[in-house]
């Protein structure tokens, strides 16, 4: 466990990704939750570092089998793959590297020395960084870096942009006679031309972007409900209307 600045302690979670063919890490990070928020980022860190793969090959956890999940999938262009129950060989090099985490970095670490997650980072992406760069016996002594990179055509890029927008979160909502809608028990306004239909929505885990998806694709941001100001406008529109009698 981490023992932060307060001394409350956390229990830490590592998230991590690895390259079937040459055992390179793509992405890892640490975390004091496992959820699928931190395994998107990771995979969001990933993707923008070294490209989407061609397939993502999970176990059968809530983090990795979701609605959430096939979205994304989908807009990036990659397929999910699940590790049939108690089929250990699916999942079988993460679990290597995982005991080679522990046995050479874990074991060697005294938390005491550690007092944020930040900290821990540093430490993590050290022997990460090490372990990319080291000769394996499995790649006939190659290191996973050096694997990885050697068919360059393998890597599929995608634009910073489209990171970005494939990474947001989706969901539905009905627009209300107003145009308002409600996420989390917030209010936000919409363009009249959406009102009474349900739309779809993106945004980001923060929940500070939020978009409307257009028939064509394109995403419009939309804001905070300013209820002082909408108030104005239907009085404005209740005088316009009495003064057209």
């Amino acid at each position: 466990r981490l023992t932060d600045s307060d001394g409350k302690k956390h229990r830490i979670y590592i998230i991590a990704l690895i390259d079937d063919a040459s055992r390179f890490i793509t992405g890892i990070d640490v975390f004091y939750h496992d959820n699928f928020i931190n395994l998107m980022s990771v995979m969001k860190s990933a993707i923008a570092k070294y490209g989407r793969p061609k397939v993502f090959n999970f176990d059968n956890g809530k983090s990795y089998k979701n609605r959430q999940m096939e979205l994304l999938a989908a807009r990036i262009g990659t397929t999910l793959s699940y590790c049939q129950p108690y089929t250990p060989t699916g999942k079988a090099k993460i679990e290597r590297w995982f005991r080679t985490m522990k046995d050479q970095w874990m074991a060697a670490l005294d938390m005491r020395d550690f007092h944020s997650l930040e900290e821990l980072r540093g430490s993590l992406y050290a022997f990460v960084q090490q372990y990319n760069q080291s000769p394996h016996s499995s790649l006939r002594g190659l290191s996973p870096q050096d694997r990885f990179f050697s068919e360059p055509e393998q890597i599929r890029r995608l634009s910073e942009e489209d990171i970005h927008q494939n990474f947001l979160l989706e969901i539905e909502r009905r627009v209300s006679a107003d145009s308002v809608i409600v996420i989390d028990q917030i209010e936000y306004e919409v363009d009249y031309r959406f009102a009474r239909q349900r739309i779809r929505l993106r945004y980001s885990p923060d929940m500070k972007e939020i978009f409307i998806v257009e028939a064509d694709g394109t995403l419009t941001p939309i804001r905070l409900l300013n209820k002082t100001e909408n108030a104005l406008i239907k009085r404005e529109k209740v005088r316009l209307c009495k003064g057209d009698e």
